[in-house]
């Protein structure tokens, strides 16, 4: 688990001093390129690079979805990190239906997005 919080920070690192926007190290959408279409993660590093430098409204215009679960996923991890470490607090578990509904919600923003 502590190898992946030195991964997300050292990508997050990267993201601070690299615009994918303007950069070629970042790669184009796979879907977007072959459907034209935004799938649901479309913006989310633009949107990252957005929100790690304080620009809340146009990391909110690339992807909105990610602005609501971008520091959900942040806090899931430090909460997990910190728990290798010993620290005694209690496993967030996630039930079946609460994923059924996080996957739905991510295809249905995906769908509506291209309307």
């Amino acid at each position: 688990m502590v190898v992946v919080a030195l991964g997300v920070v050292g990508g997050l690192v990267l993201l601070f001093v690299l615009d994918p926007a303007a950069s070629g190290l970042f790669p184009p959408c796979p879907w977007r390129w072959l459907t034209g279409l935004q799938c649901p993660g479309c913006g989310v590093l633009r949107g990252t690079h957005a929100l790690l430098h304080g620009e809340l409204a146009l990391a909110w215009r690339l992807n909105p979805l990610w602005c609501l679960v971008g520091p959900l996923l942040g806090a899931s991890l430090v909460w997990s990190v910190t728990r290798s470490f010993g620290v005694p607090l209690p496993a967030v578990k996630v039930p079946p239906a609460g994923a059924w509904c996080m996957l739905l919600a991510v295809i249905a923003f995906g769908v509506l997005r291209n309307l």
